[in-house]
């Protein structure tokens, strides 16, 4: 069920660097069509009463800013909370949207998509910018475990994919314009870096890795 947010039309700006705040005023005011309700550097600048649709949280206290998502997206009505942030850190961005953020946006990104991450919120609707965007996915791909066949050779994978395909080392050793003790020299390693050591556990390797008809 969606959450009950207030409709769209009016913002306010929390951000402790007055220059960021008169930037982002000029920037949803003139050119988004935004209305802006209040502004100030903290928590005291947010009034309720005014009904925002979205709170941009831009204080460059993390934890400052983490506390105040917190308690606006948890009273009732809930208080839809863009986080603007000058790093792109993954831990950063899990932190904003554990305590209640809809959107995280980077500075850098804020010229161009802050009616979109303003818009997204105000909907109930999770939004990243680019840069952030950017940030997670090397996060993940750092994170993700390097498997046995990244080890392999461009030819081993070939050999690997011609075994997984029911092909005899007589039929690889032709098509590879190889001879076939060089296809089972390859065989021999694909097999103590796979730790795979039969054309059965073969197959099954390249088929659970879709290493079958792909390049590398």
């Amino acid at each position: 069920m969606p959450r009950p947010f207030q409709p769209i039309g009016s913002v306010t700006i929390v951000d402790d660097q007055a220059l960021s705040r008169a930037g982002l005023r000029a920037l949803l005011e003139h050119e988004l069509g935004f209305r802006v309700v209040a502004e100030g550097a903290g928590p005291e600048s947010v009034a309720l009463e005014s009904q925002p649709s979205v709170v941009i949280v831009g204080s460059g206290d993390a934890l400052a800013a983490l506390a105040m998502i917190r308690t606006l997206a948890s009273a009732t009505p809930p208080t839809a909370c863009v986080r603007l942030d000058a790093r792109a850190s993954a831990e950063a961005i899990k932190a904003a949207f554990d305590a209640g953020a809809l959107a995280y946006l980077l500075r850098d990104d804020a010229a161009t998509d802050l009616g979109s991450a303003v818009r997204a919120a105000a909907a109930g609707q999770r939004f990243v910018s680019p840069l952030a965007s950017t940030a997670l996915v090397d996060h993940v791909q750092q994170r993700e475990p390097a498997l046995p066949h990244h080890a392999l050779t461009r030819r081993q994978l070939e050999v690997l994919r011609l075994v997984a395909q029911g092909r005899s080392t007589k039929t690889i050793a032709r098509d590879l314009g190889l001879s076939t003790k060089t296809v089972d020299a390859h065989r021999y390693q694909i097999g103590r870096r796979l730790q795979v050591h039969d054309v059965a556990g073969l197959v099954r390797y390249a088929l659970r890795h879709s290493l079958v008809g792909n390049e590398r």
